[in-house]
């Protein structure tokens, strides 16, 4: 009996160490343009078409395929295990090219309901369809140093039924194809593109974007993606936007550089919700389209812009048609160019059913042009947006004749901002151009705004918009809102709550100091009552402040705490290949 249960216990290690060390178990196989697929698949006798890979491999093989272009199209036939990828990837740093023959087939690469992949090092081109394709109930798999050139989708994953899950797109160039660069369609859950992703020069077909969150037009939401993030990569000269989502839920953009694209850099847009687009560099863009921007929220529920460095755009940063919408920390600077001309040109915008617009900490700096018709900052055009805050803003230099266009917010607060220029402001108010006095006559607003004060920055001309110790807008911003009541615990209602998120689900939620106790993080907020959950049981008096955390006896305007760098964007986001 004994000598049985001995027995059995050796066995259940040995079959615990098979399973723990199946990867030792592994093969690598080769392919080789002077093989042969009745060979072997050693290193002495290779392979010659990569399918007789896909067809052969099993859980945790790899195979290295030799320098050479290969006129096929692969579908691997078997899927990975956890922690044991099946793996395609090129021999050493030698070229291999999978070549679609200027469209003779639909994909270079296809996989289709298959697990555990991962394709590394190859090069893609001429495919009708997409250069590398996934499809229906794929996931887990790894998309690394790839370049997906000259056809119509560079990388495609569609999640038609079923969904593509955990796809990530990294240190890949896409470039050259005629419709995306890089297109999640319809169900794609839990995807990252990024880092190092190169996605340039995509277009020739009508609506042609370098990457696409989205669905069918007008779509569902339903059928949208979910739960993907898009982080430090580089998306230049597109035909149209850089970076669209559309009717997509859980979506963080942060760390991209999005430069010299035809129309807008990021644009989120119908039916997103949930979305969190976060200290990017978004500059020169509107290169072919009228009236495009740095940023565009349209049609959309619930997102947080901030920390974003938007620059040489015509419209530096827009909201249309959106509700709950916080933009802040945002330096938006010289946006004053684009095509066919530059009527439209101006730093910040927000109007047609809009509601729930805070803007507060921004800094606009020489935004506009002599020729524009509307205010450097653009809000309400007319009574169908509502409830829109304009706070603790630095709007300085505007270039345009009007430094402020108001057109008839509902429910429009406006104060404790600093607004500059070398000439006398200038404020389109309701239905009249009027002057800064009359203005404040006539809409009771920006009571406690500083005016016609140079605000000091350390050196616009190096991008760096930090205020100098001596600037008039250093602890000049105003406490965001106060507490009502006092309490002990960690549920706290305030007078106004849209001014914070809890992320939103994306990211984690705002840091906050609230009156004399240390920095809390927000995890939950009820915009209905006003009440806001922190991380941390704290105790408070009615009337307390609320802000972001600030850096000495009271918020300081603009996008940025002097001597803090709280949500400076880079200027090179980190990770890009600088191409």
């Amino acid at each position: 009996m004994q000598k049985k249960i001995l027995l059995t216990i050796l066995l259940t290690i040995f079959l615990t160490f098979i399973d723990v060390n199946s990867s030792a178990f592994a093969t690598i196989f080769y392919v080789a343009k002077n093989g042969s697929d009745s060979n072997s698949g050693t290193e002495a006798n290779p392979w010659l078409t990569i399918q007789k890979a896909a067809s052969t491999l099993q859980s945790g093989d790899t195979v290295l395929i030799r320098q050479g272009v290969y006129q096929e199209k692969v579908t691997p036939v078997r899927s990975g295990t956890e922690g044991h990828h099946i793996t395609y990837r090129n021999y050493g740093s030698e070229e291999v090219v999978i070549d679609a023959q200027n469209k003779t087939r639909d994909t270079c690469i296809t996989v289709d309901g298959k697990d555990y992949l991962q394709f590394i090092g190859l090069v893609m081109m001429g495919a009708k369809n997409a250069a590398f394709y996934t499809t229906d109930n794929s996931d887990h798999l790894i998309l690394d140093g790839l370049k997906c050139q000259n056809s119509r989708f560079g990388i495609r994953l569609y999640g038609k039924i079923t969904p593509v899950s955990f796809v990530t797109i990294k240190n890949c160039t896409v470039n050259g194809n005629s419709k995306y660069g890089i297109f999640l369609y319809k169900k794609v859950y839990d995807s990252t593109i990024g880092p190092n992703n190169h996605v340039f020069s995509n277009g020739g077909e009508d609506q042609s974007y370098g990457i696409e969150i989205g669905t069918d037009y007008p779509g569902n939401q339903a059928d949208g993606a979910r739960r993907i993030k898009v982080f430090k990569n580089e998306i230049n000269n597109n035909d149209v936007q850089g970076i669209r989502t559309w009717n997509a839920v859980d979506v963080l953009i942060i760390n991209n550089h999005c430069h010299h694209n035809g129309a807008t850099g990021i644009q989120i847009e119908n039916g997103s919700e949930n979305i969190v687009v976060e200290d990017n560099r978004c500059e020169y863009n509107a290169q072919t389209w009228e009236y495009e921007t740095g940023i565009w929220v349209d049609d959309t529920k619930n997102s947080v812009i901030r920390g974003n460095f938007l620059r040489g755009n015509k419209i530096g940063l827009m909201v249309t048609g959106s509700s709950r919408v916080i933009l802040r920390n945002n330096l938006i600077s010289e946006n004053n160019r684009g095509v066919p001309n530059l009527w439209n040109a101006r730093g910040l915008s927000v109007k047609t059913n809009s509601y729930d617009v805070t803007i507060v900490h921004n800094t606009l700096y020489r935004n506009g042009a002599a020729e524009s018709t509307k205010g450097g900052v653009t809000l309400c055009k007319n009574l169908s947006t509502e409830r829109v805050v304009l706070k603790n803003n630095i709007i300085s230099e505007t270039t345009q004749p009007l430094d402020l266009y108001i057109g008839g917010c509902k429910d429009y607060v406006s104060d404790y901002n600093l607004l500059y220029n070398t000439r006398n402001l200038n404020v389109y108010w309701l239905t009249d151009d009027v002057s800064w006095s009359q203005y404040l006559t006539s809409s009771g607003q920006d009571t406690h705004s500083i005016t016609q004060q140079n605000p000091k920055f350390n050196s616009p001309t190096n991008d760096d918009f930090h205020l100098r110790s001596d600037s008039p807008g250093v602890d000049a911003g105003d406490f965001l809102t106060r507490t009502v009541g006092s309490g002990i615990g960690k549920v706290i209602t305030v007078l106004d709550a849209r001014y914070f998120s809890n992320g939103f689900g994306v990211v984690t939620g705002d840091l906050i100091k609230v009156g004399i106790n240390n920095t809390v993080t927000i995890t939950n907020v009820d915009y209905g009552t006003n009440t806001i959950t922190v991380d941390k049981n704290i105790s408070w008096s009615n009337s307390d402040e609320v802000s972001y955390p600030y850096a000495e006896s009271a918020p300081d305007m603009g996008a940025y705490e002097y001597g803090e760098s709280l949500g400076t964007p880079p200027k090179t986001p980190v990770g890009l290949k600088g191409k």
